[in-house]
C-alpha cells in the first residue's frame, strides 16, 4: 500500500475510535467502561502495521483530549489498547498474521494491559480522577475490579479485530 493510502487510512481509523468514544451507549463495570473504542486503533495496526497503529492512536489520544473524559481518559485508552497495537503491529510488520500468532499475542497483550493498567490506575488514574491518594485507592478499588473490565475488553478488542481482519474481505480491499 502507498504511504498516502496508509497514512489516510490510519487518520480514518483514529477519528473513527473518537466518534466511537463519544457514544455514550457503554456500560460500565466498576469504574471502567466497557468501550469498543480500541477498536479501529487495533485494526490499524492489524492493516498498516506497528507504525499504521501507533499514528492512529496518537490522532485519537489527541482527539480525546476534547471528549468528556479529557486528557485523562485519553491517556488511561491509549495506554490500556497499546500493548494490542504493539503486538499486533509487530506480527503484522513482520507479515506473521495468522489466527493462531495474533491468538498467543491477543493473550500476551491483555496480560501486558490487565498488570499494567493495575498499576497505572493505582499510581495515576484513580488519584487523578478521584483526588485520593495511592495507598487509599489500593484499599477502596480492589485489583481485581481493575482487572476484569480491562481483561473483557481486551477480549472484546481482539474478537472484534480478529473476525474484522480474518472473517471479512476487509484486509484484501486495502492491498
Amino acid at each position: 500500500m502507498n504511504p498516502t493510502r496508509q497514512l489516510i487510512t490510519a487518520a480514518m481509523l483514529g477519528a473513527f475510535a473518537i466518534v466511537l468514544e463519544l457514544i455514550p451507549l457503554y456500560p460500565k463495570l466498576g469504574f471502567i467502561k466497557i468501550d469498543i473504542v480500541g477498536v479501529p486503533l487495533v485494526l490499524a495496526a492489524m492493516l498498516l502495521g506497528l507504525w499504521g497503529g501507533l499514528l492512529a492512536a496518537a490522532i485519537t489520544t489527541i482527539g480525546m483530549v476534547f471528549t468528556p473524559t479529557g486528557w485523562i481518559g485519553a491517556v488511561m485508552k491509549i495506554s490500556a489498547t497499546l500493548p494490542l497495537i504493539v503486538f499486533i503491529g509487530f506480527l503484522a510488520s513482520q507479515k506473521k498474521l495468522s489466527i493462531r500468532m495474533v491468538a498467543v499475542a491477543g493473550v500476551l497483550a491483555i496480560a501486558v494491559r490487565t498488570a499494567g493498567m493495575i498499576l497505572f490506575n493505582y499510581y495515576f488514574a484513580i488519584p487523578a480522577f478521584f483526588g485520593i491518594p495511592t495507598d487509599l485507592a489500593m484499599q477502596q478499588f480492589p485489583a481485581i475490579w481493575i482487572a476484569i473490565p480491562n481483561i473483557l475488553v481486551g477480549v472484546i478488542e481482539l474478537v472484534a479485530v480478529g473476525y474484522l481482519y480474518f472473517k471479512t474481505p476487509l484486509s484484501e480491499t486495502l492491498q
